[in-house]
């Protein structure tokens, strides 16, 4: 129970961390913003670690920042221009309400899993009933189930 516990846990944070920062930069509250020519895309990797990257050209808003190797890992089409949002490591984040969205779902996903493992632990340990906490944890899940449908649906229609 305990290891099913850290594993929550530690998973839960690294979620809600790693939305929260992402979400930072699909709102363009962090980072560079600009748009990103795409020249080429290829395939990478073998079996199940096998993804398609797209290279190209960034430029900044304001033109001061060229990056004519910038890339992505996402299937994107040659020629397009799209917004994208430059972050400190020089990689490369897509902006939007879509994106937004996706990073909110993985956000509550964290959230969630963070309170499955507190309250897994508070009722193996405690005699008391823990229905609206659980209720709660379950509100999460639903949020990070619509606003991931949200994500999708928005994702569909550029």
């Amino acid at each position: 129970m305990v290891l099913v516990a850290v594993v929550l846990l530690g998973g839960g944070v690294d979620a809600l961390v790693t939305g929260g920062v992402n979400m930072a930069y699909a709102a363009r509250w962090q980072g560079t913003p600009g748009r990103l020519t795409v020249l080429l895309c290829t395939e990478e990797g073998f079996g199940k670690t096998r993804h398609t990257r797209c290279e190209g050209t960034f430029r900044s808003d304001d033109g001061k920042v060229v990056d004519r190797d910038a890339g992505m890992s996402q299937s994107l089409s040659p020629g397009s221009t799209l917004p994208v949002q430059r972050k400190a490591s020089g990689g490369y984040d897509r902006v939007g309400f879509a994106a937004f969205s996706g990073w909110l779902a993985v956000a509550f996903l964290g959230l969630a899993m963070a309170g499955t493992a507190v309250l897994g632990v508070s009722s193996a340990t405690a005699r008391a009933a823990f229905r609206p906490a659980w209720l709660t944890v379950g509100g999460l899940l639903a949020a990070a189930l619509l606003t991931a449908l949200v994500s999708a649906v928005g994702g569909a229609f550029p």
